[in-house]
């Protein structure tokens, strides 16, 4: 995930993880992601680890 959103620290990884709603909240924070945005940002990237 790290990779995917650089702006996140490890502190925010350890309190988001398992929880979307955080997921979201830190993405509309640092990358200016509407709702709907980071929504399809984290599934795009679930996807993208399941095909790895």
């Amino acid at each position: 995930m790290k990779k995917a959103w650089g702006k996140l620290t490890d502190d925010d990884l350890k309190v988001i993880e398992g929880s979307h709603q955080e997921i979201f909240g830190k993405l509309q924070k640092y990358y200016g992601y509407s709702t709907d945005q980071a929504k399809k940002a984290v599934k795009d990237f679930q996807d993208s680890m399941r095909h790895h």
